[in-house]
């Protein structure tokens, strides 16, 4: 009954039947099991590192990113600073080259006026001069003061460029005339001073007191003429050195007009290496704009990529999706057949129980049986020894001498014979009793061997099974456990992709509006450089024709500067001459009064 016990704890299957299924269940749990640890090895491979990958990616598309929009801000900074301060520094250009410019046709245009006042006044003081030597040459005797008068004459020929200048200029030729006018009015009363002597030194024949006068009178007028001669000269001196410093500070203007000029120039090479920087930037800001282009082609490529990627994931989600159907279906499946196979193996165990039951009452009737036929042999073996010792006693007795009758000793052999064949039969039925009882217990041993072999297989396909279902289990749960965690990764990465495609659409619309700007701020640039190089073209031709006019002006005046001071030594010359001349007659009036008197 210990056997029972344990043999009923075992779980149900048939002999025929669980071996098909146990191998068709065997092949397919090895081929799931397969198959999940291949795709979930797979998907941990592909999911490593495409986590890996997607972070590393996302690391270098945020830092290309942050990136892009530093070097967007510096370079829409830098854009805006050089279009706020371009204006303002092509105006400040325009309005100094303007002023420059307008400075310097005043300059000109004062300078023409100027000359063209200097050279009339010069022509002026020209006739003025000729009419006087004509004069003095017409007079005789009032001939030495009038060419002291024109010794000044050069001074006026000095082009000043300042208005201050030019009203020096002017009082300093009002001096000469009022000077001009003073010797002319002096020459005169000198005159009419000479003809009174003359008149007087002829009406009157001597005396000494007449003649002291007249010396006197000479003597005074020869000092006042030579003190006026020498304030005449230190007049043209001074005159000289004031055309020289005139000349001086007109060269002083003129290098500094020349000075003014280089830097100009010198201005306008910076602002157009500065234009050249500019336009160097703007080749690399198109360099890195290309670049920028190619990497956005780049991000375009890898974000299809990662869309292929997706959908290949969502292709594998979706397979194993379906795996999981599918396992999930077989499991099913599974449970409802351990559960047929279970309800199979409680009702084979019952039979079974119910068979060694049987068996059992089958034994114990066959041991009972056995009992009786062992007591029998028993009893007959007993009943044998009996005869058998009776024999020799009974084999004794006719040797003695006691014959008995011939029917009892027939009867006795056939009672010992009938004993014996009973005997015999006892014997074959006993030990076919035993014979059958042995193949019996064999028969029940072998079977019960069988069934307790057939159960522990049950019960090991059964905790097999039991393994399988609950890997099965927790696949199913580590599978949904995952699917979760990859939706979560799948919406980031989504998120990711918007926010790339979002960064990249805000990257082409940014660079789009920076290339539009930058080509119209290059098209400013350039057509105020064209604008420009004209004005300075055209600035440089007239201050060139200005500079040329101005020297050829220049070289005028110098050249009348020579002339006039050639008729200025004439005129000194002349100047000695009537001097000495003048020496002579006053000597010839003098020994003529001496003489007279």
């Amino acid at each position: 009954m210990g056997l029972t016990e344990d043999q009923g704890q075992l779980g149900p299957l048939t002999t025929d039947g669980p071996f098909t299924m146990k191998e068709i269940t065997q092949k397919d749990n090895f081929n799931l099991r397969l198959r999940i640890f291949f795709y979930e090895e797979l998907l941990q491979q592909r999911c490593d590192d495409s986590v890996e990958e997607m972070y590393k990616t996302n690391i270098d598309l945020k830092v290309e990113v942050v990136t892009l929009e530093e070097e967007m801000r510096k370079l829409q900074s830098v854009s805006a600073l050089a279009l706020k301060n371009y204006p303002d520094q092509m105006e400040q250009l325009r309005e100094y080259g303007n002023t420059k410019i307008q400075l310097l046709e005043k300059d000109l245009d004062s300078s023409r006026v100027k000359v063209g006042k200097v050279t009339a006044m010069l022509e002026q003081e020209r006739m003025r001069c000729l009419e006087l030597v004509t004069e003095l040459q017409g007079e005789g005797h009032s001939q030495s003061d009038a060419p002291n008068q024109t010794d000044p004459l050069p001074q006026d020929q000095n082009p000043d460029q300042n208005l201050e200048q030019y009203q020096d200029l002017l009082s300093l030729l009002e001096e000469r005339d009022r000077l001009m006018e003073q010797l002319q009015a002096s020459v005169k009363s000198q005159e009419v001073l000479i003809d009174q002597l003359r008149n007087s030194g002829a009406g009157q024949g001597s005396g000494d007191q007449p003649t002291a006068d007249p010396n006197r009178q000479l003597s005074y007028l020869i000092t006042q003429r030579e003190m006026d001669l020498q304030a005449l000269k230190q007049d043209h001196g001074r005159e000289k050195r004031k055309y020289d410093r005139h000349l001086k500070e007109l060269r002083d203007m003129m290098a500094e007009k020349d000075f003014q000029l280089a830097e100009c120039e010198f201005k306008v090479k910076e602002q157009e290496a500065a234009i050249q920087k500019l336009n160097h930037k703007l080749h690399e800001k198109d360099s890195d704009k290309q670049q920028a282009v190619e990497s956005s082609n780049g991000e375009t490529d890898m974000i299809g990529q990662l869309q292929a990627y997706l959908q290949e994931k969502e292709k594998e989600l979706l397979t194993l999706n379906n795996l999981l159907f599918s396992h999930e279906d077989t499991i099913h499946t599974l449970e409802n057949e351990l559960a047929n196979e279970k309800i199979k193996y409680d009702s084979k165990m019952k039979e079974l129980q119910d068979a060694l039951e049987q068996s059992n009452k089958e034994m114990s009737e066959k041991d009972f049986l056995l009992t009786e036929n062992e007591i029998k042999l028993k009893e007959l073996e007993a009943t044998v020894k009996t005869l058998n010792c009776t024999m020799p006693e009974k084999y004794k007795l006719p040797q003695q001498g006691h014959v008995s009758t011939c029917p009892e000793i027939t009867t006795r052999h056939q009672q010992e014979s009938v004993l014996q064949q009973q005997l015999e039969e006892v014997k074959e039925a006993s030990e076919q009793a035993k014979d059958e009882i042995l193949t019996a217990i064999k028969g029940k041993g072998n079977y019960s061997s069988s069934k307790l072999s057939l159960l522990l297989q049950k019960q090991t396909d059964l905790q097999d099974r039991n393994d399988q279902l609950s890997c099965c289990q927790h696949l199913i749960n580590s599978v949904g456990a995952l699917t979760p965690e990859r939706e979560v990764e799948m919406d980031q990465t989504r998120g990711v992709f918007e926010r790339l495609q979002g960064t990249k659409q805000e990257l082409e619309k940014s660079l789009s509006q920076t290339l539009q700007d930058k080509d119209k701020a290059i098209a400013h640039l350039q057509d105020a450089l064209d604008t420009k190089d004209k004005d300075i073209e055209v600035m440089a031709g007239q201050f060139h024709s200005q500079t040329e006019e101005s020297t050829r002006e220049l070289e005028r005046l110098e050249q009348r500067l020579r002339e006039t001071e050639d008729i200025l030594a004439q005129f000194n010359a002349d100047k000695q001459r009537q001097l000495t001349d003048h020496q002579l007659t006053v000597e010839e009036l003098q020994s003529a009064i001496s003489i007279s008197l």
